[in-house]
């Protein structure tokens, strides 16, 4: 990857994580990159490919880190704790990653669709794999009501990582420190457990 492309991709994240794509232009992402505006064209067909190709590298860096934690992660250890902490962890570090989920998840139009069905989708039966050790559940079984309930608890629990500021303010705590994750892993794997056993 060029470095053009690649100063433009990551300046596409971060503006698209905090304006979303509307709010988000091609001369911002332009003027953080360093380049002029003719970049991104030349890089990128249009704003709807850059928007799709950030997202994705996004998406692709928390597949990649999972993959690697689950691949090291002891054959005794409390998978679903394990899980949930590294998940909390990743998401405190890269806020990035859970926006895009909230921000694509929350409506219903053609790029919410492409996210949905390109990229969350075909990872959900992964991401609930890695989280409990069992195979994602018979289509509109109870089970999976309880696998979409866990996977939302989840995408819940991340909020405080894009507020972090608020957080910290109203309780004098940072919410990326280690203490903070690992109260608040404990807390969520003990609501993840409950879902599980019904």
């Amino acid at each position: 990857m060029s470095d053009a492309r690649e100063r433009i991709l990551e300046s596409a994240v971060k503006i698209f994580a905090d304006n979303g794509f509307n709010g988000a232009s091609t001369r911002a992402i332009a003027g953080a990159a360093g380049v002029h505006q003719p970049a991104i064209a030349y890089h990128f067909k249009n704003k709807d490919e850059l928007w799709k190709c950030a997202v994705s590298s996004v998406w692709n860096d928390f597949m990649a880190a999972l993959n690697e934690k689950m691949a090291t992660m002891p054959e005794d250890a409390d998978r679903t704790y394990e899980f949930v902490k590294f998940y909390l962890r990743y998401n405190a570090e890269v806020p990035e990653t859970i926006i895009f989920v909230i921000q694509e998840s929350a409506r219903s139009d053609e790029r919410s669709q492409w996210f949905i069905h390109n990229l969350l989708s075909p990872q959900a039966g992964k991401l609930y794999h890695a989280m409990t050790g069992r195979e994602w559940p018979e289509r509109g079984s109870e089970e999976s009501l309880r696998a979409i309930s866990m996977l939302s608890l989840l995408t819940g629990s991340t909020r405080i990582f894009f507020q972090r500021a608020a957080a910290a303010e109203a309780s004098g705590v940072d919410p990326r420190s280690k203490a903070f994750i690992r109260i608040h892993a404990e807390t969520v794997t003990t609501a993840v457990k409950a879902l599980l056993q019904g």
